[in-house]
């Protein structure tokens, strides 16, 4: 695990999200399905995708990872 503050990343929102990627080589960046309505996906230089889960009771989610 690496912190944020170990970074010289001072961006903001998909801007910061882009360059930690742009920082580790990403190849793609996997949001949850909500980041496609905040996701600026024009700033990141790899694949943007959207997990999209199929789960009926959220709150048993965490027991099938």
């Amino acid at each position: 695990m690496i912190r944020l503050s170990e970074l010289d990343i001072t961006s903001t929102s998909s801007q910061r999200l882009a360059d930690i990627c742009k920082h580790f080589n990403a190849t793609e960046y996997i949001s949850g399905a909500g980041g496609s309505a905040y996701l600026d996906e024009s700033l990141f230089d790899c694949k943007v995708s959207y997990f999209h889960p199929n789960v009926t009771n959220y709150y048993t989610a965490l027991q099938h990872i």
